[in-house]
């Protein structure tokens, strides 16, 4: 479990998302689905990141450090991107050989 006191900028982030997922529900009727909820809470991490570059251009160092470790915070609670044998073998349609070969007649078993 995570301390409070190691990540005292952890619970804020997190509640700032669920705030905008909650806000972001309400102006959106209908059934939300994962990826709209990724959707938003990227835009969260990207929002964040911007503000680190502007606090940055302005000087102020410890402010964009506060952004970043935010935006970390938020990104560990993403399901990760996929990696391209996960899409290779997406596009196999989990099998260990291309879908060709079962057409042909040469992955029959």
């Amino acid at each position: 479990m995570r301390s409070r006191r190691a990540r005292p900028s952890a619970s804020g982030a997190l509640r700032m998302v669920k705030t905008a997922l909650k806000l972001r529900e309400t102006e959106v009727p209908g059934a939300w689905e994962t990826r709209m909820r990724c959707a938003s809470s990227t835009r969260s991490i990207k929002q964040r990141r911007d503000a680190a570059e502007q606090f940055r251009a302005a000087g102020r160092e410890d402010l964009a450090q506060k952004e970043e470790r935010e935006a970390k915070v938020i990104q560990e609670y993403l399901p990760g991107a996929a990696s391209a044998d996960d899409m290779t073998r997406a596009r196999r349609g989990g099998r260990g050989r291309d879908r060709r070969h079962v057409a042909q007649g040469h992955g029959a078993r």
